[in-house]
């Protein structure tokens, strides 16, 4: 296999569909960015130097979506994904690509079926039809229950994209993310990473983001069914006035999966955002310690201000790590988000 070598211990290699390595790259890296996010789709991009036409190999040869862009630190696999645009420039080849998630986005889901199982299962049954059914992709599958049960079902004549799907599914409390060929269905179960502001650059600030809040939840389901969490009196709770969320979702078949819905989403609103903002972003110090090639979007962060009136310990989670490699050496920044299930737009 040949490899372009950056001299910060990167390499990448572009794989075809078929199963051979584009080899005869040969020249260095000068731009790479990847990332890892949770309950998204993440890319990657690379600029490959090409001063003379020599230094092409067979990359001429390579395709968006039947060729993978794979990104390894010290010959251990970081970033995995299909190609998805090539441009080839004098003197340059600029590489972009999405995670093995992004396949989800292109493949309709192609039966009629309902589920009634943990949102973790659901999803593994999902990926199945809709991308391991036809030609998968290079991967693996690791699953970490969510503990959350529901019904939901499938109809092939609405020919809807699987990623959709999963769209409806995260603010429910399912979660996704990949770490080179591995696409995690469910949360990571990894040990919490301590940290501090004193191992971040910028100017750190703790925000309290009641944007999003409420202390009672109303799902609604299929047909009428609807169930609110917390029953009985519209009141507010703990000290707060009453806030009210709804939330919809046409395919949950019953009662009890509006109640699992309703239940997740208040987990996350009762209390309002915990949020870790730095000036330029949290971009990790050397000193840090953090060995960010090996963590997971979605890992629990216990992280403590050392240098605001907010001072109490909070439990957060890796919502997003990105890594940038250019002559000028390696920065990466994570963003810090609160537990819960997502509850942005796919």
């Amino acid at each position: 296999m040949t490899y372009c070598v950056s001299e910060t211990g990167y390499d990448i290699a572009v794989i075809k569909y078929e199963g051979y390595l584009n080899r005869g790259i040969g020249s260095r890296i000068i731009d790479l960015n990847y990332e890892r996010v949770i309950d998204d789709i993440s890319t990657a991009s690379v600029t490959i130097s090409t001063p003379c036409l020599d230094d092409c190999g067979d990359l001429a040869a390579a395709d968006t979506w039947n060729t993978d862009l794979v990104i390894l630190f010290e010959n251990v696999v970081q970033w995995r994904g299909p190609i998805t645009k090539i441009r080839y420039r004098d003197g340059a080849i600029i590489i972009e690509a999405r995670d093995m998630l992004a396949w989800l986005d292109k493949r309709v889901f192609p039966i009629t079926a309902t589920y009634t199982d943990d949102l973790v299962n659901i999803a593994e049954n999902i990926w199945n039809e809709a991308v391991n059914s036809v030609d998968p992709p290079f991967h693996r599958i690791i699953k970490n229950l969510s503990g959350i049960t529901q019904t939901r079902e499938m109809k092939e004549s609405q020919n809807r994209i699987a990623w959709n799907i999963y769209g409806e599914m995260l603010p429910t409390g399912l979660d996704v993310t990949t770490f080179g060929s591995s696409v995690f269905l469910g949360m990571p179960q990894t040990n919490p990473i301590t940290m501090d502001d004193t191992m971040v650059s910028g100017e750190v600030e703790v925000v309290k983001d009641g944007e999003d809040q409420a202390n009672r939840v109303i799902s609604t389901a299929s047909g009428d069914i609807q169930f609110a969490y917390p029953a009985g009196d519209r009141k507010g709770v703990n000290g707060y006035p009453l806030l009210e969320v709804v939330y919809s979702d046409s395919q949950l078949q019953n009662e009890d999966s509006a109640e699992a819905a309703a239940k997740s989403r208040y987990d996350f609103s009762a209390r309002g955002i915990r949020r870790v903002n730095a000036s330029g972003g949290l971009v990790l110090l050397p000193t840090s310690g953090i060995d960010y090639h090996k963590i997971i979007a979605g890992q629990l962060v216990n992280f403590r201000s050392t240098k605001t009136c907010y001072q109490a310990e909070e439990t957060l989670r890796l919502g997003r790590l990105g890594v940038s490699v250019n002559g000028e050496g390696t920065v990466a920044s994570i963003d810090l988000q609160p537990l819960g299930p997502y509850l942005g737009s796919v």
